[in-house]
Parts: structure tokens; sequence; C-alpha cells
């Protein structure tokens, strides 16, 4: 051990609680102590050891900060000791796991099929509609029947189209919008021993594991699922909703066969990829009800939005997510008054249901409130809203408690959107038809090359006229509802050809059946008055968040925000200057550069299209001429075979087509250019 530093009397003690009195070690040892009766050299004695203690615990952190001496000879080269780690019994799956997506394929001849199957069904409607008045069977319900077992051979995509066309009452004869009402959950079941081998696939285990019982007959049947009934072993009862195998193929055939006849229509009627946008997303919107997944969490999304919005009259089932699947929907099951029987009820004026729902505490008139006011929320205030909200998909608990089920397709809108369909409602509420023309040219942006004052001037001819409708106290019921202005607006829309966001047509769809279903119990319905109490009851809300708004942001934030703000400005400036510095004629100059390549690219697509069949045609007569040289007369030169294409009047009428294409192409894609220059 290495001795203490000290000196003979005079030194410093350089260790041990002496040294930070700055004594020496003769001080030390002659030093009182307060030990109470040690000798001097007993307290010695005792400093040194803690002296001794002290150097080699000193020693001992100094040799364990510095680095290991290699051995002689060995250089810098040496092993050294390695850093614990914990040691962890990892798992086969670390990372996060991302919920796959399905991918619905349908094969060439399986969307041929398809489309044979569709035209069959419409001529098989026809032969049978003239057929039955040669017979002299005349009559609408036997037309409605007809028309719903067409639509149900013809599949889901159809199925869906009569669904929404059986609650429309101001478009549809009575008899078959009732016929048509069977399609929403009276479709044939699916078969039981399909059914359970799905469900044991979908749940990972035999049914026995998870449900204490489950009735194999379905409670509800649509095209695209069945709903069984069943109690897990919990005792909670609950809805089983279990999507039928081979329904993805099926659709994503028919919205194939539906591309294809609407390029025939492009070639002749339509502009070029005038339905691309419709299509894509007529197809998102059908797939994505085959994904129950997404709709579990629509469900908890749109119930929790109406609970912080205090709407104590709507609610959504609960949802078992450790049980949804995406072909599997497990929720609460909810009984109630279907509003189906309630606008059964009310139509019929029958005196008995009417009595057994007055006892319920449910009342026709304010059950249409507040389904008006359900459907403007979601639209307005919500994270999302119910784009399928037929009377098959309402639920009506006593004291006029609406449910909301099936949420399989839903919309939502971008704030710039949400903004225009705002000042669409306040101009309803104020009665301003001009500003409800303004809000709809607005939801159509960007609007193709037409005239947009004369599309306004129509609209607003036929805006007035559904006004003066609703104003006039002698109309009927379907008159004063805003269907007929939605219709109207479409078919201005088909007729100067406008395209149409999916989203608009979701909104507008819910809207329609919102207002069609809210008259139809409530005939006295004042659609203005509705939409004035609405508007003050979300400006009471909108107040509400406001103010929690401010007080976050005055309080925590209120520096972040102050630093947002500056970079804004400074943002401003910088456009400001672009925008100056950036002329009128530069922008037309770049403009009419793209219009002129875009142009170039057409053309010379098409030249080359033609240029590659010429060489695929000489190459094939030039071959067929060695196999069988009297094929073709003359050398067989290709230039000889060229000539001779170019004299042919086939060839002729052919490339005479594909010029007058290219022309309307060409045109097409000037105007839009232009149209994009001007606005």
């Amino acid at each position: 051990m290495p001795e203490p530093a000290s000196g003979e009397g005079g030194g410093v003690v350089t260790s041990g609680p002496w040294r930070r009195r700055g004594l020496t070690e003769g001080e030390a040892r002659a030093a009182p102590t307060s030990s109470g009766g040690l000798s001097a050299t007993e307290v010695e004695v005792g400093y040194g050891r803690a002296i001794e203690i002290r150097s080699a615990v000193d020693a001992g952190f100094r040799r364990w900060r510095r680095p290991p001496s290699p051995p002689a000879g060995a250089g810098v080269l040496m092993p050294l000791p390695r850093p614990t780690r914990l040691d962890i019994a990892w798992s086969a799956e670390t990372s996060p796991r991302f919920q796959p997506d399905e991918e619905f394929q349908a094969s060439f001849l399986h969307t041929f099929w398809r489309l044979f199957v569709w035209l069959w069904s419409a001529l098989r409607f026809g032969f049978g509609v003239a057929s039955d008045a040669l017979r002299g069977r005349t009559g609408t319900a036997a037309r409605a029947k007809r028309l719903r077992l067409t639509l149900e051979r013809a599949g889901p995509t159809f199925v869906k189209l009569g669904q929404q066309l059986s609650i429309r009452l101001d478009l549809l004869p009575y008899p078959y919008a009732l016929e048509l009402q069977r399609l929403l959950d009276d479709m044939v079941p699916l078969d039981w021993k399909v059914a359970l081998p799905a469900l044991e696939r979908s749940l990972g285990s035999p049914l026995d594991k998870v449900f204490a019982s489950f009735d194999p007959q379905p409670i509800g049947s649509a095209s695209v699922a069945c709903v069984y009934q069943a109690y897990l072993r919990n005792g909670d009862r609950v809805a089983v909703k279990l999507r039928r195998p081979g329904i993805g193929r099926r659709l994503a055939a028919d919205m194939r066969a539906l591309s294809w006849t609407l390029r025939l229509l492009e070639l002749a009627v339509l502009p070029p990829r005038f339905t691309d946008n419709f299509v894509h997303e007529l197809r998102d919107m059908l797939l994505a009800e085959l994904d129950f997944r997404k709709e579990a969490r629509s469900i908890d999304l749109f119930g929790e939005a109406a609970r912080k919005a205090k709407l104590r009259y709507v609610r959504t089932p609960k949802v078992y997510c450790e049980l949804s699947r995406l072909d599997l929907l497990v929720t609460e099951l909810v009984t109630g008054t279907w509003l189906t029987e309630l606008l059964g009820a009310v139509e019929n004026d029958d005196r008995r249901a009417l009595a057994v729902l007055q006892s319920r505490g449910i009342d026709p008139c304010v059950v249409a409130r507040r389904y008006l006011k359900v459907n403007r929320f979601g639209a307005f205030e919500g994270p999302l809203f119910h784009a399928d909200l037929h009377p098959a998909n309402v639920l009506v608990e006593p004291d006029n408690h609406l449910v909301l089920i099936d949420f399989g397709s839903v919309g939502s809108f971008p704030e710039q959107e949400l903004q225009v369909w705002r000042r669409m409602l306040d101009a309803q509420a104020e009665e301003d038809v001009g500003g409800i023309v303004r809000a709809a040219v607005a939801l159509l942006e960007p609007l193709p090359l037409i005239d947009v004052d004369e599309f306004s001037k129509r609209m607003e001819q036929a805006f007035w006229e559904d006004l003066w409708a609703t104003k006039w106290k002698h109309s009927e019921w379907w008159e004063r509802t805003w269907a007929n202005l939605w219709i109207h607006f479409l078919q201005l829309a088909r007729e100067y050809n406008v395209p149409m966001r999916l989203n608009t047509l979701r909104m507008i769809r819910a809207t329609m059946l919102a207002d069609t279903i809210a008259m139809r119990l409530d005939h006295g319905l004042d659609p203005w008055a509705e939409f004035r109490s609405y508007e003050a009851e979300a400006s009471r809300r909108a107040r509400k968040r406001v103010h929690k708004r401010l007080r976050r942001e005055l309080g925590a934030k209120r520096w972040i925000r102050t630093e947002e703000l500056i970079h804004l400005v400074d943002a401003a400036f910088f456009r400001t200057q672009r925008l100056l510095n950036n002329t009128s004629r530069l922008y037309r100059f770049s403009v009419s550069v793209g219009k002129a390549a875009g142009s170039v690219m057409i053309v010379t697509k098409v030249l080359l299209g033609i240029a590659g069949f010429a060489a695929a045609v000489t190459l094939g007569i030039a071959g067929l001429r060695k196999w069988r040289p009297d094929s073709f007369p003359g050398s067989g030169q290709p230039s000889e075979i060229l000539a001779a294409l170019a004299d042919n009047g086939w060839v002729q009428a052919g490339l005479l087509v594909v010029f007058l294409f290219t022309l309307r192409r060409l045109r097409y894609h000037l105007d839009q250019k232009v149209e994009q220059r001007d606005r």
C-alpha cells in the first residue's frame, strides 16, 4: 500500500479529515480530540489508518478510470471489456404491425362475364315488360317485382343502386319503392355450410371458444354481408356481421366492366378521360364497404363526436374491436323500432302500430327533426358523416332516441370544401337563392370550359322554382323537399358535362335521403325552419369550441402562435415579391409552351402507333409470302406492301377514323390548356 504523503512535523497533511483544516502532521498529533480520553498515540494510529484507507480507495479509482496497459510488445491492439446489455427474450415480431390492404382483382374472363350479365339482365327486363304488355299484365306491382328480381340477378352493384332507389319516392312510384325495400335486408341468406368455415377462419379459433351461443339463422341478409345474433362467453348479446365470401372479386369485376363501358362512351360521346376519377372513386367507395375494420373505426369516431357535442338523442352501438376483422364485425346488438317500421306505420296510417309507438314514447314528428339534425351534424361538425342513412340503418329507441348502424359508407370534407357547404347552409337558412347558386358552383370547381354565367343563370332559375314550391302551402310534401333542388343541380351538371367529385355526390345523396325521409314522417315539416333551428344549435356548440380554443391558444401556445405569425408574414412578403417579379407575358408564354408540347406528344404517339401497325402488317405479309408466294402480288418488297396498304379502302377508312379522333383529342387538350391559362 502506498505511503501517505507527510513530512517530519512540518509537512501539510494531504489526506484524511485534517487535510480540510490545513494542519500539518505535527499539529494533527498535538490537536485535541473529542473522543474523550484517547491518548495522542491512539489518535495518531487511528488517523493514520484512515489516511491509508482513503489513499487506497483513491488509487483504486484512478486505476479503474485509466485504460489498462497493454503487455510489453503488444502495441495498442488488445481485447477490452465489453459493455453488458439486458438479456431480453425477443419475440418473433418486434416491429409495429400494419394492417394489410386487401386487393381484389378480376380476370378478363370474369369481367367479360359480368358485362354479359349486365346486358342480359337489361334485355331480359325489357322483354319481360313487353311480354307482360302483350298479355295484358300491365300492373305496377308486377313491373316492380320484375325490376327487383332483375337487380338481384345482376349482382351487388345493382343491388346497391336498388337500395338507393327504394327511398326515392320523389323519383319512383310508391309500389316500386315498396318492392325495392326488400333489397335492404331481405336478400338470399348465406348458406351456413359456407358461413361457418368463414367465421372460424376469421376468428382464428372454433366458434365455441368465443361464443356461448350462436344463432345460425341470420337476422339480416344484405348484398354485402349477413348479420347473426349471438352471446359472448361473458354474457354480452352481440350482432355478428360476416362478409359474403367472394363479394370483393365480384365488385371488382363490375367496376372493370363499368370502366370498359365508359371508355366506349368516351370514344364518341364523353370527353376523353372524363370518367377516370368517377370510376376510381366509385370503386373505392364500394370496396371500402368491405373493410369492416374501417367501419368499426367510423362507428367509434361518430359516437365519440356525438357524445362530446352532447347530442343525447343519438348514439352508435358498442364495437368489440378485439373480435373484429377485415371481414368480420362484432358489435352490440341494438334493439328498438326500425325506421322502416315507423315509416310504414305513418304512411299506411296503421292505428294499432301508431298506438304501440306512442306507448314507447316515439313521436314520428320528433324523430323526423332529430333525423335531419343528425345528418347536418355529421356533415358540418363531426369528423365524418353517414353517407348511407337509409331507414334500414336507423333504429328508434324509446323517447325518440336514434341509433345509427352500418357505417360502411361514410364521407368527410377538407376544410376548404366544408366552408363552401357551410355557406350554402347559411344561404338556405336565409332563403338566399343567389348565395345557394354561388356555393353550388364553387362545389364543382375547377370548372371545364363552359359559359359559367349561363350555367349559373339556369341553375338560379331552377332553384327559384324549387323555392316557390316549398313556400306554397298547397304543394305536395315531395315538392317541399330539397331533393328537387339537387335533382336539378345534377341534371344541369350532366347537361354541361361538368365532372363531380364522389364526396360531393355522397353528401348530396345523404342530404336527399334525410330530407325525403323526414318529410315522409312529417308532411308538415318546414325545411327552412329546421335549417334555422340546426344553425342556432350549431352556433352554440361552435361558441364553446371557440372559447376552449382561445383559452388554449392564449395560454401555453401563445409564443408558438407568435412565431408562426412571424413566419406567415415573412412568407407573404416572399410570395408577393415573386408575384411582382413574374410578368403576365412570361406566364402566358409558359402556358403556350406547355400547350404546344402536349399537342406534339399527342401527335407523336398517334404517328408511332400508325407506324408500328404498318410495320407489323408489313412483316406479317412478308412472312406469309415466304410461306405462300402467291398470296401477295409483286416482288414482296416492303415499299410495295406499304403502297398496297395505302391504296386499300379499309385502311384509308381506319386512318380517317384515327385522324378524326386525334383532332377531337387535340381540341379537348387545347381547350383545357386555355381554360387553365384563363383561370
